[in-house]
């Protein structure tokens, strides 16, 4: 039997949310996804629905999440919030609400972005195109000679949304479709420069900090080293957690979800008393504080920023329910 992944219809309600990626709420502490590999990319269409239950997956990996203050680097890359780490590599990465942002890496090569570049601008929605670039990053690497130097450029496209079937046989209703190709220039000033070409079929769902299935073309132009072209396919195992405690609360609902003003509470019982609420935004930050009264059960989130957030009611610690802000 497939195991349904209800993304948008449990969660939020609305179909206009499955057209869009927002910030994905992010653990406070360490969190391990695992996954499944092939040494190839995928066929693929640019309209949902996906279907990759015919995929034989060959091998197995795990993409870990860590808050920066956890990592060793933290001080060679202050404003990142994040490291993702993934076959003993590490890349530093920032979550805001409007934006990702990548601060450098420490893989074959060593670099501490100045600038970061923007990945990808929140919310993101079929039919978007984003571009961004950086020029001039000094990197080490073993073997290497000094003053070496990357540009680095993205652009990214969102194709389309639909219901996307793993190779597991996850299902994830209302995965969005991105096409995502950056391009590397690598060499010293001066010199000939080894110009590398990454494309990627990326398929996001809501809440999870990478996309759930890639597939991945990396070549090399023609004064890069040899033999480091690859194909790669991965995906996420299962249905693990996104990252928050959220439960199907016996004490209350919200609506309507997404919302652009107004977040009404339906509380399950009809007794009546005063809850107190705290609202945090995807990074775990509290955006506002309040208190529901049994007369006025509902609450103005007109003046937050786009996004996803979570409501926790103070007087019940364990319900805590997730919002979209249109």
């Amino acid at each position: 039997m497939k195991r349904i992944l209800l993304t948008a219809s449990l969660f939020f309600g609305f179909t206009a949310f499955s057209q869009t990626v927002y910030m994905p709420t992010l653990p406070s502490t360490n969190i391990t996804y695992p996954t499944s590999t092939l040494s190839d990319t995928i066929n693929q269409s640019t309209q949902g629905p996906w279907d990759f239950s015919g995929v034989t997956t060959t091998g197995m990996g795990s993409i870990t999440y860590q808050p920066i203050a956890n990592s060793a680097f933290a001080s060679s890359y202050p404003n990142a919030t994040h490291v993702k780490i993934e076959g003993g590599e590490q890349f530093f990465l920032g979550f805001e609400t409007d934006k990702s942002t990548f601060h450098g890496e420490r893989t074959v090569i060593i670099t501490s972005y100045p600038t970061p570049l923007i990945l990808m601008p929140y919310p993101f929605s079929v039919g978007d195109v984003h571009n961004h670039s950086r020029t001039q990053i000094p990197f080490t690497c073993t073997g290497c000679p000094p003053a070496m130097y990357r540009n680095d450029a993205v652009n990214i496209q969102a194709l389309a949304s639909g219901t996307l079937t793993m190779p597991d046989n996850t299902v994830h209703n209302n995965a969005t479709l991105v096409v995502n190709t950056r391009t590397f220039n690598d060499g010293q000033t001066g010199s000939s420069k080894c110009d590398l070409l990454l494309k990627q079929y990326q398929w996001w769902v809501s809440g999870y900090p990478f996309p759930v299935v890639q597939s991945i073309e990396f070549t090399a132009g023609q004064f890069c080293p040899p033999n480091i072209d690859y194909r790669q396919s991965k995906f996420l195992v299962g249905n693990p957690s996104v990252g928050i405690d959220e439960s199907e609360s016996s004490i209350a609902s919200i609506y309507p979800n997404p919302t652009n003003d107004i977040l009404n509470l339906n509380f399950m019982s009809s007794e009546n008393t005063e809850n107190e609420f705290i609202i945090k935004d995807a990074t775990g930050r509290a955006v506002s504080q309040g208190v529901v009264t049994p007369g006025v059960r509902n609450i103005n989130v007109q003046n937050l920023a786009k996004g996803v957030y979570t409501l926790t009611l103070v007087n019940d610690d364990k319900t805590v329910l997730r919002f979209i802000k249109r």
